[in-house]
């Protein structure tokens, strides 16, 4: 484990605003999750980043399933293990199971059902080329509204702009929180 560039700031003993922010983001008496300490450096970003990441998150319009579907092939993409160990509990518990949960590292392997095959295709289309191909385009437009279309494209960007920021600044996993398969 290497050190990360950016110090993740302290769960406790901030000033004012900082520590009641940081304060909310605890999980039952644990510290928040370091991606939000490394967030604290910047308070106002931090802040403003919250309802975005919260709404994509908690309460989007996409399925659970779908979500954390593009999320891990997201880090996987963008070699964040940081983003990939959170997200595979999360999807876990959305219903995907182990062998999903692998097979999105190599989507062509897998037997996916078609939605969930454009929708692996069009996260890499995002991430690799910043714009999604008409065939995965036509595939989720069967099963998307113009809404969730919008969702999708905004939950690749975001995940693959936390991904830079988490890779960067070499933010370290929390604890008890695994990283990639082993190959």
């Amino acid at each position: 484990m290497t050190e990360p560039r950016i110090p993740l700031a302290s769960p406790h003993g901030n000033p004012g605003e900082l520590q009641a922010l940081l304060d909310t983001l605890s999980r039952r008496g644990r510290p928040p999750l370091n991606i939000f300490l490394a967030l604290a450096n910047h308070p106002d970003l931090l802040r403003d980043f919250l309802p975005l990441g919260s709404r994509l998150l908690l309460t989007g319009t996409l399925p659970g399933r779908d979500r954390e579907l593009v999320i891990l092939r997201t880090a996987w993409l963008c070699g964040c293990e940081y983003e990939w160990g959170q997200h595979q509990r999360l999807a876990a518990r959305e219903g995907l199971s182990e062998a999903e949960i692998a097979g999105v590292t190599d989507p062509s392997a897998g037997h996916w059902s078609r939605h969930d095959g454009a929708l692996l295709q069009a996260a890499g289309e995002l991430v690799g080329e910043h714009t999604v191909g008409e065939a995965s385009w036509k595939i989720l437009s069967e099963t998307y509204d113009d809404a969730a279309l919008v969702e999708f494209t905004v939950l690749v960007g975001n995940y693959a702009m936390l991904a830079g920021l988490l890779n960067a600044a070499k933010v370290p996993r929390d604890a008890g929180v695994p990283g990639f398969p082993s190959s």
